[in-house]
C-alpha cells in the first residue's frame, strides 16, 4: 500500500481490524521529510527568498541533498543570514550538478552556531562559495570578499566551513572570496576543514581538486586544514592560494596557520601569515605545516605526508610559541622516492622559548630517508630577543634559520637567504640558547646539495652553522662560512653577508644597498619571484638572478600611466564607473571614476609590481570585471566591455 504524504510529522499505528484491536507496539510516529521537484537555476535564500535558510530545516541545503538536480544550481544570498544552525549539510546530489553560492545585492554575513560546522559539504561535487558579487573575480584583494560566515560556537570541535564525508568523496569544491570567521582563538577548531566525517580528521576517501582562494581566516586554532586518508590514498589536486591569515591579537589564528596531510601535488602559494600567536598554550605553532605538526629537536619519522607538493610565494611574518614549545615558519615532511618544493617565500617574526628539545626554527625539513625537498630562493630573518617572551624560561634549546632532521637527508639549497640575530640577553640562564644560520642533525653530507646562498648570523647569541645535533650542547659548531665549506663540501659559490632586507622584521625584499646579493645566484627551475615578477624579463645580469625570495628591480625606470575605456557591448563610452587599482603587495587602494567618454586613468604607478583592476557598474555587468596587470612601461587600452546592462 503506498500513501502519498506532504512534508510533515505524522503518527501511526497498525490495528486488527477482525478483533478490533491495537497490536501492542505498533503505535509510533514518523517525520515525513520529502524533497520536491529536482532544482535547476537561479534561487534566491534571505529575506523574501525562495527560501529562508541555508542549513536549518527545509533550508535549500535539505532540499537540494533530497531533491536532486536537472541542471547547474546558482543560489543567491540575498540578505544577511544570522540564525543558521548548519543542521542540514549539502550531500551527494542527484544529478551531479555544478552549485555556485554568493552574495547578491551587497555584502552578506552567514552566521549562526554549531557545535560541529556551520557550512559542510557532506559528499557533494563541485561545489562554489564566491564571495564576490563581481561576475568574474580573481583572488588576492580584500574587496572581492563580500561573504562572510561566521559559527558562534564555544565549542572546541568547531569549525566554520567544513568539506568531508564518511561515505564518499567531496571533489571540485571551490571556497574563494570568503571572510571566514571562528567565534574566539581559543575555542573554534578550524575555519576551513577538508577531511573526514567529523572535524579535524582525515578524510574516510580522498577529497580530491579542493580550491581554497582568497579568504580570510581569523578566530581559529588552525586557520585552514587538508587532510587526505593515508599516505597510500592522498588527496590530490589540493590549492590554497592567496589567502590571509594574519590578524593579531583576538582575531589571530592561534595554533597553525594552514595544515595540509597526505597530499600529492598540492599548491601553497601567495598566502599571507602573521600575528600566529599560542601564548599562553602548550602546543607547537607553525605558519604553514606540510606531512608533519609537531617539531622538535629529535623530530624523526620513515614517512612525511606530502608528496610533489609545492610552497611557493608565501610571506610568513609573525609566529611566535611560548610555554617552552616549538615555532616555525614552514615545516615540511615528505615521502620516500618523492620531491617537494618550497621557493620564493619570505620567513620572518619566528620566535619561541624553545627548551626540553622544542626550538625555534624559520624553516624546519623532516628528513625522512629517500624524499627529496628543494629549497630556492627562499628569504629567512630570524629577530628578536627570545627571553622578552611571556614565560622566557630557563635552558632554552637553539634557534636556527634553517633546521633539518634526519641521519642523511637529500635537500637541495639554491639562492636561499638564511639570516639570524635573534638572542638572548639572559645568557646566564640560557647559555645554550645560540643562533645558527643552519643546523643540521646529520653528520655525513652525500645527499645534502648546497650552493649560492646567503648566510648571516650575527649578534650576541651568535654560533655559526651545526652538524650532528639540533640540541643544547651537542653536534659541531663551525663559526663561519669557509668553517662550513669545508665540513659539508659544498657552498662554494655561497656568500656570508648581511642581506639588508627593507625591514629584517617584516619586510625581506632586497633594497639598493643590497648589492652583496644582486645577480649573485644561479638559474633553476623556478622562475618568478615572491612578488610573481619574471626574472628573466627584470633583465638579471648576464642571466644570473639575485639571491632570495626578490628579484631586485634597480629603480630607475620612471613611474608609468595605467589607462583604458569602460564601454558597452556596442562600444559606448560609461560614465562615472569606478575603477579601483590596487596594489598586491601592499595591499594599497586607488580608485578613479569614468570620464563622459568611458576614459580612466591611475598615474604614477610604479613599474614591476603586480595590480589588480576591478571595475564596477550598478547599471552593467561585465563578464571580465577584475583582471592582473604588470607594467614595465604604460598601458594605455586595459579596456572593459560590458556583457549586458542590469
Amino acid at each position: 500500500m503506498t500513501i502519498q504524504l506532504t512534508p510533515g510529522t505524522y503518527y501511526y499505528q497498525i490495528e486488527d481490524f477482525g478483533n478490533n484491536n491495537t497490536i501492542p507496539g505498533y503505535v509510533s510516529t514518523v517525520s515525513a521529510v520529502f524533497g520536491g521537484s529536482p532544482l535547476s537555476g537561479t534561487y534566491t535564500v534571505g529575506s523574501g527568498g525562495n527560501y529562508s535558510s541555508l542549513t536549518n530545516s527545509g533550508g535549500i541545503f535539505q532540499d537540494l541533498s533530497l531533491s536532486g538536480a536537472t541542471g547547474p544550481v546558482t543560489i543567491q544570498i540575498i540578505s544577511d543570514l544570522t540564525n543558521e544552525t548548519g543542521a542540514s549539510s549539502l550531500g551527494s546530489i542527484a544529478g551531479n550538478p555544478s552549485v555556485l553560492i554568493k552574495p547578491s545585492g551587497g555584502p552578506r554575513t552567514i552566521s549562526g552556531s554549531s557545535a560541529t560546522s556551520l557550512i559542510r559539504i557532506n559528499g557533494a561535487d563541485n561545489v562554489r562559495i564566491d564571495g564576490s558579487t563581481a561576475a568574474s573575480a580573481v583572488g588576492g584583494t580584500p574587496a572581492l570578499r563580500e561573504l562572510t560566515i561566521q559559527n558562534l560556537s564555544t565549542s572546541t570541535s568547531s569549525a566554520v566551513i567544513h568539506i568531508g564525508s564518511s561515505t564518499e568523496s567531496s571533489n571540485g569544491n571551490t571556497v574563494q572570496n570568503v571572510n571566514v570567521r571562528g567565534n574566539d582563538p581559543s575555542q573554534t577548531f578550524v575555519g576551513i576543514h577538508v577531511g573526514g566525517a567529523t572535524v579535524g580528521s582525515a578524510a574516510a576517501f580522498p577529497d580530491n581538486n579542493t580550491r581554497i582562494e582568497n579568504c580570510s581566516v581569523q578566530k581559529s586554532r588552525t586557520g585552514i586544514m587538508a587532510l587526505g586518508v593515508s599516505p597510500s590514498n592522498m588527496n590530490t589536486g589540493t590549492v590554497i592560494t592567496r589567502n590571509d591569515l594574519s590578524a593579531t591579537g583576538a582575531s589571530r589564528v592561534r595554533d597553525t596557520g594552514i595544515l595540509v596531510n597526505n597530499d600529492d601535488g598540492g599548491q601553497i602559494s601567495q598566502n599571507s601569515l602573521g600575528g600566529i600567536d599560542s601564548t599562553g598554550v602548550s602546543t607547537d605553532t607553525i605558519g604553514i605545516a606540510a606531512g608533519a605538526s609537531a617539531l622538535s629537536a629529535t623530530t624523526t619519522t620513515t614517512t612525511g605526508g606530502v608528496k610533489n607538493i609545492s610552497i611557493e610565494r608565501n610571506r610568513i611574518s609573525g609566529v611566535s610559541g611560548d610555554t617552552s614549545f616549538s615555532a616555525a615558519g614552514i615545516l615540511i615532511a615528505g615521502i620516500s622516492g618523492n620531491t617537494n618544493t618550497v621557493a620564493n617565500n619570505m620567513i620572518s617574526g619566528v620566535i619561541s622559548d624553545g627548551t626540553s628539545g622544542d626550538l625555534p626554527a624559520g624553516i624546519f625539513v623532516v628528513g625522512v630517508t629517500g624524499s627529496t625537498t628543494r629549497l630556492y630562493y627562499n628569504s629567512v630573518s630570524m629577530t628578536g630577543d627570545r627571553n622578552l617572551l611571556l614565560t622566557p624560561g630557563t635552558a632554552q634549546y637553539p634557534s636556527y634559520a634553517l633546521a633539518i632532521s634526519g641521519a642523511s637527508p637529500t635537500v637541495e639549497l639554491r639562492n636561499n637567504i638564511f639570516a639570524t640575530s635573534q638572542f638572548n640577553s639572559n645568557a646566564a640562564s640560557n647559555p645554550n640558547a645560540k643562533s645558527y644560520a643552519v643546523g643540521m642533525t646529520a653528520a655525513a653530507f652525500a645527499n645534502f646539495n648546497s650552493n649560492y646562498n646567503d648566510f648571516w648570523s650575527t649578534g650576541s647569541s651568535d654560533d655559526g652553522f651545526r652538524t650532528g645535533s639540533l640540541a643544547t650542547a651537542a653536534g659541531t659548531n663551525y663559526a663561519n662560512l669557509a668553517a662550513w665549506q669545508s665540513a659539508v663540501g659544498g657552498d662554494a659559490n655561497s656568500l656570508e653577508g648581511d642581506p639588508l632586507f627593507t625591514n629584517s622584521s617584516t619586510d625581506l625584499h632586497l633594497t639598493s644597498s643590497s648589492a652583496l646579493l644582486l645577480d649573485k645566484g644561479t638559474p633553476v627551475s623556478v622562475l618568478d619571484d615572491f612578488d610573481g615578477q619574471n626574472r628573466a624579463a627584470l633583465g638579471f645580469a648576464g642571466g644570473i638572478p639575485d639571491i632570495g625570495a626578490d628579484e631586485f628591480l634597480t629603480p630607475t625606470a620612471a613611474a608609468v600611466n595605467i589607462g583604458g575605456t569602460v564601454v558597452t557591448a556596442a562600444g559606448s563610452g560609461i560614465r562615472n564607473v569606478v575603477v579601483t587599482l590596487t596594489d598586491t603587495q601592499t595591499g594599497a587602494v586607488r580608485q578613479t571614476a569614468t570620464s563622459s567618454f568611458g576614459r580612466y586613468n591611475f598615474s604614477d604607478v610604479e613599474p614591476g609590481r603586480n595590480y589588480l583592476l576591478m571595475v564596477r557598474a550598478k547599471r552593467f555587468a561585465f563578464e571580465q570585471s577584475v583582471r592582473l596587470v604588470s607594467p614595465i612601461d604604460n598601458l594605455a587600452a586595459e579596456d572593459f566591455v560590458a556583457a549586458a546592462e542590469k
